[in-house]
């Protein structure tokens, strides 16, 4: 999940100038688990999870939230973005 939250900081960045990051909802929905068959993948690694998603929704500098997809293969998409 952190790999997730840095593409996803890093996705914002080239959008605004971040002053303030809070992640306010995480979620992961896994579709395949290579650690089980591969013993060289750890389970909390990024890549021992192909083609998992997760969903980070984040709070920039106080006034944005955002809501992203992020796939295991380092795809963002935007989802949401709000004003607050």
């Amino acid at each position: 999940m952190d790999a997730a939250i840095i593409l996803g900081i890093e996705y914002l960045s080239y959008k605004m100038d971040i002053e303030s990051v809070k992640v306010v909802m995480q979620s992961e929905t896994v579709i395949k688990d290579l650690s089980s068959i591969l013993k060289d993948r750890n389970p909390d690694e990024f890549i021992a999870k192909p083609y998992s998603l997760y969903l980070v929704t984040f709070e920039i500098n106080d006034h944005f939230v955002f809501t992203l997809g992020i796939q295991s293969d380092g795809e963002v998409q935007e989802h949401y973005r709000f004003d607050i």
